[in-house]
Parts: C-alpha cells; structure tokens; sequence
C-alpha cells in the first residue's frame, strides 16, 4: 500500500491536466508563429533592400534587421535560434566552397 495520494492525472510539473496541455499548445502556437513572422519578414527585406545594384545603405540596414529579427527567434526558443544559425553557417560555407569549376567533359 503507498503512503501518498496519487489522483493519477497530473505529474511533478503539472502536465498532464487540461490547463498544462493548453499551455502547452499556446507555447508551441506562439512559438511557430514568432517563427513564421520572422521568415516572412526576413523574404520580404531580402526581396525589397537586396538587389543586382544594392547599395552599402540597403545592405547594412538588411543586416541590421535580419540580426534584430534572429536575435528575437533566440530570445522564444534557443533550440530553433540554434539551428537556424548553424543552418546560415552551413549555407555560408557552401557558398563560399561554390568556385564554379569548368571541369571538362570525357568523350
């Protein structure tokens, strides 16, 4: 026989009830779409300030709010802010490993 009362819904943190479940549902909701405004921003400043002619104002101030806009991803969930900086880097390298060889064709 135990020596506790165990009611059988709800464990050490709460969850398990109604009220954690919806909580946790409001923390992922928000959390996507903190995401989602982040990427659509992030498009749309690429699509406005970055062109074939852009000029060191428009680059700098892309930079700026790109880096305001990530930091705010990182300040909601550090493990998105994490991979979403470990994918810039991937995708930095590959850019700059893009040396377009003219590598020629065996006949």
């Amino acid at each position: 026989m135990a020596d506790y009362e165990d009611d059988g819904d709800e464990n050490e943190e709460g969850y398990g009830s109604t009220d954690g479940t919806f909580i946790n549902f409001a923390k992922n909701l928000a959390t996507s779409c903190v995401l989602f405004t982040v990427v659509v921003v992030s498009m749309s400043l690429k699509s406005r300030l970055i062109s074939a002619n852009t000029s060191l104002f428009n680059s700098g101030l892309f930079i700026i709010i790109a880096t305001v806009l990530i930091s705010l991803l990182g300040a909601v969930d550090q493990y998105i802010y994490n991979n979403v900086v470990l994918g810039i880097g991937a995708a930095l390298g590959f850019q700059l490993m893009n040396w377009n060889l003219d590598v020629p064709v065996v006949q």
